[in-house]
């Protein structure tokens, strides 16, 4: 009950805002039918301000559609009028809108982590239950459902994410994991209470098998980028959470990756040799693609 009427009352709020009623006024000596004043500009975000800060700040309430439908409104309403809401504070739902359906949220939402500091240890407290909606969407392949009833509501309902819509969904767990310190990936992200499997689940999604683009839309560019974020933070320690041999077949899984030989083929002077030579030296060593088997033994 309580949910029910935060929820009601922050959309009577929004929408009086974004859509002053008409009102019957009396002018002079005559009735008529008078439009109330609408808002623009900074009067709109003043009006808006602390209602989306709430919002953002309790992103639950975005599991409301009509909760969601305005605020995605309101923040494009803003931008459109050149008076952007702009925060200093890590709000979680800002996190959460990275993976937003409609791209402008999602690049206002980057936008404004741009702006905010990386997430420290005290700061993950705050947005673990954003980051566990984020990684839910790929654990539970949500991304790849057809159909809005395959959608577990619990997990994460379906108008805050991108579905079948791979790449941009990886782009943007990317921006949010340039955010996070070397030590809160370390002692909270990849913990055992938290998301352990994490790597484990990133390289599956690199495999050929599950990702099967081999151009330069792939999904595989920007799980690279994951993967390399992550080696630049955790460095060695990065091993503890990969179930791969030795490095070679982690080197195997991206660079025999068809995305990755199609771009090797583009570079200037290419002749196909060295990439021939990569997969001979690396058979003929037992290592060759062992990805496969490492996650069976």
């Amino acid at each position: 009950e309580l949910f029910t009427w935060e929820v009601n009352r922050l959309c009577e709020h929004l929408r009086n805002s974004l859509h002053p009623n008409r009102e019957f006024k009396l002018d002079e000596d005559l009735f008529d039918w008078q439009e109330d004043k609408t808002f623009s500009g900074d009067d709109l975000l003043e009006r808006l301000s602390i209602s989306l800060r709430e919002i953002l700040n309790y992103p639950y309430l975005l599991w409301s559609k009509d909760v969601a439908n305005l605020t995605t409104e309101a923040l494009l309403r803003l931008e459109r009028e050149g008076s952007p809401l702009v925060l200093h504070d890590k709000l979680p739902g800002v996190y959460l809108l990275i993976i937003h359906p409609n791209s402008q949220v999602r690049k206002w939402a980057k936008k404004s982590l741009q702006r905010l500091g990386l997430i420290s240890c005290d700061d993950y407290h705050d947005l673990r239950d954003v980051v566990k909606w984020i990684i839910n969407v790929s654990e539970f392949d949500l991304l790849r459902s057809r159909n809005l009833e395959d959608i577990d509501a619990n997990i994460l309902p379906a108008h805050l994410f991108l579905r079948n819509h791979i790449k941009e969904y990886w782009a943007s767990v990317y921006t949010l994991l340039k955010k996070f310190e070397s030590k809160t990936i370390r002692l909270q992200l990849l913990s055992r209470d938290n998301h352990n499997q994490f790597v484990t689940m990133l390289l599956t999604a690199i495999d050929q098998e599950n990702c099967q683009n081999d151009g330069r839309d792939s999904e595989f560019w920007p799980l690279l980028n994951c993967l390399l974020i992550l080696l630049k933070r955790l460095k060695s320690r990065i091993w503890q959470h990969i179930n791969i041999g030795n490095h070679a077949d982690l080197f195997c899984l991206v660079a025999l990756h068809p995305a990755y030989l199609n771009e090797v083929k583009r570079l200037p002077g290419y002749n196909g040799k060295d990439v021939e030579i990569t997969y001979e030296c690396t058979a003929s060593s037992g290592q060759g693609l062992a990805y496969r088997e490492g996650q069976t033994q």
